[in-house]
């Protein structure tokens, strides 16, 4: 298996979740890893979840963007975008 996990007992507890960055984002090397480790195929979804202490909707939603994008598709938006007003 491509996941080095603890055992079931050493797990948290389903509810519990350690949030990487500030205002409660993950950062963006937990989510790839995360991503990397669940579309290797080896072990289920909420395993993975658990074992880099991401929450499962989160990890469900990085999944689709990571297969599309790539690593860019997992990468946390810094800026707005600013139209012109001559664009607007």
């Amino acid at each position: 298996m491509g996941v080095s996990c603890p055992p079931n007992d050493e797990l948290p507890p389903k509810n519990w979740t350690l949030f990487g960055g500030i205002f409660g984002e993950y950062i963006e090397s937990k989510k790839l890893s995360a991503t990397k480790d669940y579309c290797s195929g080896h072990v289920h979804l909420k395993r993975v979840a658990a074992c880099h202490q991401v929450d499962v909707s989160s990890l469900r939603k990085w999944i689709p963007a990571y297969h599309a994008h790539g690593e860019e598709g997992l990468r946390t938006r810094t800026s707005c975008v600013r139209y012109s007003v001559e664009f607007k």
